[in-house]
């Protein structure tokens, strides 16, 4: 990270412009950041009055703990830059903190004048270990970040005001692409407590979210656990000023202020690092996700706030930089993990695709296909940088094959709502996929069907997975049409259904799903795939238009694509006509006695050469019924 800021207020005015060609040059795509970093280094020692004094302050937090009796232990945590900043810019040896009420008064009673001074202890400061968990993604060749706690005791009386505890710092960093000219301001760290009610700040589940590669996904828990058990929520907002250049230590440090600090050109608080995939956070979980392309360094501040018995009670503010880098070297990753049924259960037979995301046009690809080892685990090998996803599929001779469906990480039924796994990330059990139960009983009614392209009477719609979902919204069965179209749900019991499709890169995401209704007049459903939906047609009508079947009529074979074979239970019939009807019973071809080749006395012959493809009826006019049956054309 670097962190250059002038030492007057004068010659930054008159460097403006030369400062800002290195902001222009940072935010572009960059091969390697090592040439960003040369480029300001020789930018500083050609304007090195204006590069005297250097910024520091990254990120940070403050929080408390009541300790009971009117006390509380206050804790601060700040993050600086340990390459980019000056030698000067170190650690504040003593950090003051503000005390303020909730409308912004000073609290002179409390603390010093309204002031609580931290002092520093060195044993605190600490590197921040690059990478987490791993040397996969190693940033630590260009980035160096320094945390330093400070912990101290106040007492604050019981009060009908909320406490807000406040520290500012000067100065942010030159180079962050996404707020509007953030060396001209500070940071503020705040959080409130109600005096109340004892309580005890969220513990935050990770530290600090130092970097990501481009084009990878950024996932980070920015989540907490509360001491208390209190609701949590997350909520991203704007970055808020604090200390100023001409006073970087504020004593005491100012309340929060009123004002925010504005997104530049291309961000806003919907979009904070820019591009195509938004960074958002999880309001119950506090999981931010992003995939972020343009090389460069983002300010992110978000807000979490407790809740106990649905009120709210307490806020902490954090704020982050991170940057976005170009490796070093071209890394390779491994991407593994387990496919359980349950909590505890493996698949037994099952694969698992890997797909890839091109950011360029927002589409989906299936990179590669891996069966399940025994123990229920799959590993895909030397997988370059990338956005990838995986999905796992149950295999038709599984013993879960009817109870339970296909599933994307992170346990979800649909592409779009399928979660980037973590490159970065080597631990097995973040890339482990659980499986989505099915809601179907035994013994209801056999549902067959054909998928076709936007009511094309001869494209099929091949390799389309179709999903009943019943009307608790509850998932019931999955079936993955041929690539003839053809399709067959089991043991459907009657009643309400939606049909949702699950189609890669399509823009169907089943909001108006179509609906039907099985019961015991329903022959066949003809699903009609378009680019952002589905409908379907209902071939209920068939019987009552040719009258009941007296008897059963076999074809072979039946897809067909040419000649077929008819044959009838009884041996002692005569024919009189041979009908072909389209999917709602209307006559569209008759073929007499004369024109049909008899086998056997149980066998005819027929040709379909005339017929485009799609789904038919075959009807037999005899001396002993009526026969009806379905044909499909391939």
């Amino acid at each position: 990270m670097f962190n250059f800021v002038p030492s007057d207020r004068q010659l930054r005015r008159h460097s403006r412009d030369a400062l800002s060609v290195i902001h222009g040059l940072y935010i572009l795509k960059s091969n390697s950041l090592y040439l960003m970093r040369k480029h300001i280094i020789l930018i500083c020692v050609i304007l090195s009055s204006v590069c005297l004094k250097a910024t520091h302050i990254i990120g940070g937090t403050i929080t408390y703990n009541s300790l009971g009796n009117e006390a509380y232990e206050v804790r601060l945590e700040v993050f600086r830059d340990c390459i980019g900043a000056n030698e000067n810019a170190n650690f504040d040896d003593s950090a003051s903190v503000g005390i303020y009420d909730e409308f912004g008064s000073l609290q002179l009673q409390l603390g010093v004048f309204g002031e609580l001074r931290m002092r520093l202890d060195v044993s605190t400061i600490d590197t921040i270990s690059l990478p987490r968990e791993s040397e996969i993604c190693d940033y630590s060749d260009q980035i160096c970040v320094e945390r330093a706690i400070y912990i101290d005791t106040l007492i604050v009386p019981d009060s009908d005001r909320d406490i807000v505890l406040s520290y500012q710092r000067c100065c942010r960093s030159l180079v962050i692409a996404n707020i509007v000219d953030p060396i001209e301001t500070g940071m503020t760290f705040y959080t409130s407590l109600n005096t109340e009610v004892p309580n005890r700040s969220p513990i935050f589940n990770e530290t600090f979210p130092v970097a990501v590669y481009a084009n990878t996904p950024f996932i980070f828990d920015a989540g907490a656990t509360d001491p208390d058990g209190d609701v949590l929520t997350y909520e991203l907002i704007n970055p808020i000023p604090g200390a100023t250049i001409d006073m970087p230590q504020p004593q005491p440090s100012g309340p929060p202020p009123n004002v925010v600090i504005p997104f530049s050109l291309g961000y806003s608080l919907d979009n904070v690092l820019g591009g195509q995939y938004p960074l958002t956070i999880n309001a119950q979980s506090g999981e931010m996700n992003a995939i972020v392309s343009l090389v460069g360094v983002y300010q992110v501040s978000y807000l979490v706030k407790e809740y106990r018995q649905g009120n709210l009670i307490g806020t902490v503010r954090r704020e982050f930089v991170f940057e976005v880098i170009i490796p070093s070297i071209n890394p390779t990753f491994k991407i593994n993990g387990q496919v359980y049924v349950d909590s505890i259960t493996l698949l037994d037979r099952g694969s698992v695709q890997l797909l890839e995301r091109d950011i360029t046009d927002d589409s989906l690809h299936l990179v590669e296909t891996k069966i399940l080892g025994s123990n229920g685990r799959y590993s895909f090998e030397d997988i370059p940088p990338g956005v990838f996803y995986t999905k796992a599929l149950v295999h038709s001779a599984s013993i879960y094959f009817d109870a339970f469906l296909p599933t994307y990480f992170d346990a979800v039924p649909y592409w779009y709502d399928a979660v980037p796994v973590d490159q970065c990330d080597t631990s097995d059990v973040k890339r482990d996929i659980y499986l989505l139960s099915s809601e179907k009983i035994a013994g209801g009614r056999r549902i067959e069907g054909v998928a076709k392209v936007e009511n094309s009477e001869d494209v099929p719609a091949g390799i389309v997975d179709l999903i009943l979902v019943d009307s608790n919204n509850r998932l019931v069965q999955q079936r993955t049409s041929s690539v003839l179209g053809n399709f067959q749900f089991d043991d459907i019991a009657d009643g309400e259904y939606l049909l949702h499709g699950d189609v890669l890169n399509s823009n169907i995401f089943n909001t108006n799903a179509p609906t039907f209704t099985v019961n015991s007049e329903i022959e066949f459903l003809i699903v009609n795939v378009y680019a952002d939906s589905l409908t379907i047609d209902l071939v209920t009508a068939v019987e009552q238009v040719v009258d009941k079947p007296s008897m059963e009529i076999n074809l072979y074979p039946n897809p067909s694509d040419g000649l077929i074979i008819a044959k009838l239970a009884s041996d002692t019939w005569q024919l009189e006509t041979l009908e072909i009807l389209n999917r709602i019973g209307q006559p569209i071809e008759v073929i007499r006695s004369d024109n049909i080749s008899r086998l056997s006395p149980q066998a005819i012959s027929f040709t379909t050469d005339n017929l485009a493809v799609g789904i038919y009826f075959v009807r037999l006019r005899t001396d002993v019924g009526i026969h009806v049956t379905k044909l499909i054309k391939i």
